[in-house]
């Protein structure tokens, strides 16, 4: 499932060196122009871009005195969207495999080649500010070849990945597809190698798992839009003819997850 390893030796190489520092990037194209600027005035110090905000912000304590300092990060307005569709009676749901060159190994030391996650929505910007429904249908379309397979799409609010450093928050929807209609798609830019549709018992297990044949399943913001879903649309995830008790078991033998006793499918 090395899906970013595929093409020449000479090709593997040059992705899996991941990144480099804008400066390295310049010597390497002379006419790169980063996207991302430093600005600095009396309110704010830090970087911005079309694609959002880096600043560097001080929390007050309660007496309102400086406590301490954080790089605050915030995204132009975007969707993440669930993609589910129907056969013989199961769910199945939309899943992006993509590389991710920026995120270290889990012990901290780089990662090389780059990890492959595998997320169970699509993402998007809407840098045109247009409705959300219609940066959704496009994001599923480019990355999950809903193309005209969209049969709803309905708005779930909005999450925040995590309100101790993130200031903004996306917006979520929940897109059903005739599977029968689904394109093949992919978005070779942004490292998006393809879509997949598996059925929401294993999406859950998957995530159980967490890591597998060099691929991991718990890419936190994916999940959570997942999560929101599930909570929203039904009480699915918490039965065991959606989620089978003997398969996590399994899992959790297997020395992988460990589940909590008070956990009871049947409620």
């Amino acid at each position: 499932m090395h899906f970013y390893r595929q093409g020449t030796q000479e090709k593997e190489k040059e992705v899996a060196k991941g990144w480099v520092s804008v400066m390295e990037a310049q010597r390497l194209d002379p006419g790169f122009m980063a996207g991302w600027l430093f600005v600095t005035d009396s309110q704010k110090q830090g970087y911005e871009s079309r694609f959002g905000f880096a600043e560097h912000r001080v929390q007050l304590d309660a007496e309102g005195k400086p406590a301490f300092d954080r790089v605050v990060y915030g995204e132009a307005p975007n969707i993440n969207a669930v993609v589910l569709g129907r056969r013989d009676g199961q769910i199945y749901i939309g899943r992006t495999v993509q590389s991710r060159p920026f995120a270290d190994r889990h012990d901290g030391l780089p990662a090389d080649p780059p990890i492959t996650f595998v997320q169970p929505c699509v993402m998007g910007f809407n840098l045109e500010k247009v409705a959300g429904t219609e940066t959704a249908l496009r994001e599923a379309s480019e990355e999950a070849g809903t193309g005209n397979a969209v049969l709803s799409i309905k708005q779930m609010r909005f999450h925040n990945p995590n309100p101790t450093f993130c200031a903004t928050w996306s917006e979520l929807f929940e897109i059903e597809v005739d599977l029968d209609k689904i394109e093949e798609a992919s978005d070779r830019k942004e490292l998006i190698y393809k879509a997949e549709f598996v059925p929401l018992e294993q999406a859950i297990e998957d995530i159980a798992r967490g890591w597998d044949d060099g691929v991991s399943y718990r890419s936190a913001t994916a999940n959570d839009a997942f999560f929101v879903w599930l909570a929203i649309r039904g009480n699915w995830s918490m039965k065991p003819e959606a989620v089978s008790i003997e398969r996590i078991s399994k899992i959790a033998d297997e020395g992988e997850i460990v589940l909590d006793p008070r956990w009871n499918p049947d409620h």
